[in-house]
């Protein structure tokens, strides 16, 4: 995101109340496009988390079953010895 600087000087008058209007306007336009790229920003960011924490759950969730498999496993081959 490129950060503009206001290149007004806070001591400089507007000479019309339209080019103040248009400048606050114009400025208020930045904002919230500034303000929706950082939303969507942070809605892609959650995504991905979200996307990895299934990720990881499905991942210790098969690993959780082979360790039952194989528990059951080991159990059924000491009964049978």
């Amino acid at each position: 995101m490129d950060k503009q600087t206001n290149k007004r000087s806070f001591l400089e008058v507007y000479s019309s109340e339209e080019e103040e209007t248009a400048d606050v306007n114009k400025l208020q336009e930045e904002f919230e496009n500034e303000s929706t790229l950082s939303t969507e920003s942070m809605d892609s960011e959650s995504a991905d988390f979200n996307n990895n924490v299934a990720l990881r759950l499905e991942i210790s969730f098969y690993v959780y079953l082979q360790i039952c498999a194989l528990v059951s496993f080991n159990k059924s081959v000491m009964k049978i010895t």
